[in-house]
């Protein structure tokens, strides 16, 4: 249990550090734009595979969240636990798109992936002066 623990220490360390790399790169993006970056980790402690998100709530709060987990089988009788296996893949494609399209309910990992790629160009835009951002708007003034 405490090597479990451990482990998910070290995911909550490793996302966290990622999406402060993020913050640090985007500052003078827009803080709204931000809030769309999700980063995601997939962690695997004995026969369970994880997948974990990490992302900014507000000033004050950050948010670590289990998207999904599943249990890789280990014998031929367990071969159908494989099913849960394989949509973890897509489930983190869809929850990146999920941040632009609210209404979806289906998550794979395509569709999370064209998200956080589409969050990226948005990113890149506001810090390169193709969008505009106002000052107060930025990602430096709501988190410095």
């Amino acid at each position: 249990m405490r090597h479990t623990i451990d482990d998910t220490i070290k995911q909550l360390e490793s996302t966290s550090s990622a999406l402060k790399q993020q913050i640090n790169t985007y500052k003078s993006a827009s803080y709204q734009t931000l809030l769309k970056r999700k980063i995601y980790g997939i962690q695997v402690v004995q026969h369970t595979i994880t997948l974990t998100e990490t992302s900014v709530i507000d000033r004050k709060k950050w948010r670590f969240l289990e998207v999904r987990s599943a249990t890789i089988p280990t014998t031929w009788a367990k071969r159908r636990q494989w099913t849960k296996v394989f949509e973890l893949i897509p489930t983190l494609h869809v929850s990146i798109l999920y941040v632009f399209s609210r209404s979806s309910t289906d998550k794979t990992l395509q569709t999370l992936l064209l998200i956080q790629s589409k969050v990226t160009e948005q990113l890149e835009a506001e810090i390169s002066g193709l969008t505009e951002v106002v000052d107060q708007d930025t990602v430096r003034s709501h988190l410095d």
